[in-house]
């Protein structure tokens, strides 16, 4: 049902939003004034900053960049040998 509900919202969203876009799609385009490149980093900066997904990605590269380090010692150490199973 919650499903259902979600799609139907989604419609509801986007159909006027299409029909909008295919209406005016002769029209001119808009010149505004184009933002600097500075304003354009920090704005990017700081979405991404403020996105948990960056921070979990980010997250995961320090976890295997461990794990490899890890891995390294280990194998400077010797390599691993499982003691002899007794039967």
């Amino acid at each position: 049902m919650l499903r259902w509900a979600g799609a139907a919202y989604l419609i509801w969203i986007g159909v006027p939003l299409f029909a909008r876009a295919w209406r005016d799609r002769n029209a001119a385009l808009a010149s505004g004034p184009t933002p600097s490149p500075r304003r354009v980093y920090w704005q990017g900066l700081t979405t991404n900053l403020l996105n948990p997904k960056v921070a979990i990605a980010a997250a995961g590269f320090v976890f295997v960049g461990l794990a490899l380090r890890l891995m390294l010692v280990k194998r400077k150490m010797g390599p691993y040998r499982p003691p002899a199973a007794r039967y």
